[in-house]
């Protein structure tokens, strides 16, 4: 992904954030990421979303 589409990226997973369980999405993309993504959910959800955001782009 080239880095100018990053901010739209970012934008556009904030705005869908409460629509999509991106943890769980990441889980069923990633399972040995996403165990990890779904066990630290609870703790800090707002670095698991950047992650689960890398893990798809």
């Amino acid at each position: 992904m080239p880095v100018k589409y990053l901010p739209d990226a970012v934008m556009l997973m904030r705005a869908t954030a409460m629509r999509i369980d991106w943890p769980v999405l990441a889980a069923l993309l990633l399972p040995p990421v996403g165990v990890m993504l779904l066990v630290g959910r609870n703790n800090d959800v707002q670095i698991v979303r950047s992650m689960s955001l890398l893990a798809i782009c």
